[in-house]
């Protein structure tokens, strides 16, 4: 049998006097019971099961990744780091097993489900993969040449759930191989780390082996060139993990690749997973709306109990709930921006 927790929530009512004014009224405590689930997803991030579990926490899964060291990778000059998944016929039959047991009587579906263990991988929830990304956005994702968009950004979560936030080096992809971050470890508390790669790149322009400007070299092609040459090239960095990013950890880790926007979840045996990173943005957007309906309905339905109140009571209420809708989009306005890094950092 599931253990659920309970918990006692006050509440408050708001109830109607003689003389038509709405007040507020303590009522009787209820006792809420509070469901964790296992939340399992595809290879591409969807989610195809939501089923209770018993550890008094929630918990996501995903499928490993059925893409080869090829696919991730530009090259494989032995530079690279490598890719453990499994192969698509596993991942698809993974994904068609876990999506069956949607109907199944829960005993039984847990039990199918530890059939599936060595093809799924735990991640982070998706509310500790939002405060990643928040971090991650101090990259705007546009690529160019500005520091921001040239140095990485990760930081440590410990057992408690903590972040410690930090930054690397401006670094420069024309003469450097990777970009770098540097995190101070405290042995025994460390529950994962994440970083990003950089969206960063430099793109240079040459006519006849001089290199022009973007915008001279756009002019040049506009005209007559017989036998003229013309090369662009662009250095940026890699996205998904390196070679030192993967021998370096001992935990389920994160890298944010700023370019592609992918989120690539990896242990020291490899790339093990990755989804875009809209799968997270998309889920605030969801909270965002879904708070915004509770408002709008909760204002809806004290307007529609106030019809005794006077003119000036009516516009005291649109007031305080004009007021409170600018504080619910302020809110939603922060959810949304990156993270502060502290410079001394």
């Amino acid at each position: 049998m599931c253990q659920n927790e309970r918990e006692n929530i006050n509440v408050v009512v708001e109830v109607e006097n003689e003389n038509g004014i709405i007040q507020e009224q303590d009522a009787e405590p209820i006792v809420a019971i509070i469901v964790h689930y296992d939340i399992y997803w595809d290879r591409k991030g969807k989610e195809i099961l939501r089923i209770r579990n018993e550890e008094r926490i929630n918990r996501t899964f995903i499928v490993l990744t059925d893409k080869e060291t090829s696919d991730l990778y530009k090259n494989e000059d032995g530079s690279v780091a490598g890719v453990h998944g499994i192969n698509k016929n596993v991942a698809e039959t993974t994904e068609r097993n876990i999506l069956s047991l949607r109907d199944v009587e829960h005993r039984i579906a847990i039990q199918r489900l530890t059939n599936e263990s060595a093809n799924i991988i735990q991640i982070e929830n998706i509310e500790v993969l939002l405060e990643m990304l928040k971090v991650a956005k101090n990259d705007n994702g546009n690529g160019g040449t500005e520091d921001a968009q040239n140095r990485e950004y990760g930081g440590i979560i410990d057992l408690n759930g903590n972040f410690e936030n930090t930054q690397g080096d401006p670094s420069n992809p024309e003469n450097q191989e990777f970009a770098f971050i540097q995190f101070v470890y405290i042995p025994g508390n460390i529950k994962c780390t994440f970083h990003t790669h950089p969206s960063g790149e430099i793109k240079r322009y040459y006519y006849n082996g001089s290199e022009l400007t973007k915008n001279e070299y756009e002019e040049q092609k506009k005209k007559i060139n017989m036998g003229a040459s013309f090369q662009e090239t662009t250095r940026n960095w890699q996205q998904p993990p390196s070679r030192p990013d993967i021998q370096n950890i001992a935990t389920t880790n994160y890298v944010f690749a700023m370019n592609n926007k992918n989120v690539y979840v990896y242990d020291n045996l490899g790339v093990r997973a990755y989804f875009k990173q809209n799968i997270i943005s998309d889920f605030l957007k969801d909270k965002q709306k879904q708070e915004t309906e509770v408002l709008k309905n909760r204002q809806k339905q004290e307007k529609e109990s106030a019809r005794n109140l006077s003119k000036n009571q009516k516009a005291e209420m649109d007031n305080r709930h004009k007021s409170d809708m600018d504080n619910l989009k302020r809110n939603h306005l922060r959810e949304e921006q990156a993270t502060p890094i502290p410079v001394n950092n």
